[in-house]
């Protein structure tokens, strides 16, 4: 990786509490505490001709109106259709899209948002250094397949022991030329929902606790 350089940067994105939270049609009221912080986390990535940028947000998702917003205040640092706007799908996150009708967003926390998104990918490319890349794999097996088959031959929601699932989890480390990590990612195929549709804590889930797991191990 002759030239590559790599800087990355977080920062929270936690809403205030008694914001509506995303992810489930029946959840019995708003956001009334907050379980873990939700975060923002950068890594942005310069061969000397190109920099592309990786933005992962602890939210259930972006509509293109929030998408194009965010492209737009992050313009300035590398161009638009060179960002990544990835969301973990935490289902105990605030509600930020139009698409999700159940709930209303809190048009303040998402205003606020490109801007405190756009200063983590400006602090990232900052810390740009020099940087290698390494890949690996690994079993893991955390979740189960919902789509379970009834006697009368429905299908609903609930446990299928037996289905499909992500057996593995994948990771690409990124580390100055020293070998010192800047950076992991990480992928593992498995809904954001151990906390439950009753929950009312804010939470990044499951994937903030891997993260926090991490970065205590890096």
């Amino acid at each position: 990786m002759n030239g590559l350089s790599a800087g990355a940067a977080s920062a929270t994105i936690t809403p205030r509490v008694g914001v509506d939270l995303s992810g489930y049609a029946a959840r019995p009221g708003p956001s009334v505490g907050m379980h873990d912080e939700l975060w923002c986390r950068a890594l942005v990535l310069d061969d000397g001709a190109r920099r592309v940028a990786i933005a992962a947000l602890d939210l259930l998702g972006v509509d293109l109106e929030l998408d194009a917003a965010i492209r737009e205040a992050t313009s300035a640092y590398l161009p638009p259709d060179h960002l990544l706007i990835n969301c973990s799908h935490t289902h105990a996150g605030p509600s930020v899209t139009r698409l999700d009708r159940r709930v209303a967003a809190d048009r303040g926390y998402v205003a606020s948002l490109p801007r405190r998104i756009a200063e983590v990918v400006k602090e990232a490319a900052s810390r740009l250094t020099p940087a290698t890349l390494s890949y690996g794999s690994a079993p893991a097996r955390i979740g189960i397949n919902r789509r379970e088959r009834m006697s009368d031959g429905r299908i609903t929601i609930g446990r299928n022991p037996e289905g499909i699932v992500d057996q593995e989890v994948r990771a690409l480390r990124v580390s100055t030329a020293g070998g010192d990590p800047i950076a992991v990612l990480f992928h593992h195929a498995c809904h954001g929902t151990t906390l439950g549709g009753e929950n009312l804590l804010i939470s990044a889930e499951w994937m903030g606790a891997a993260c926090a797991c991490l970065m205590e191990r890096i």
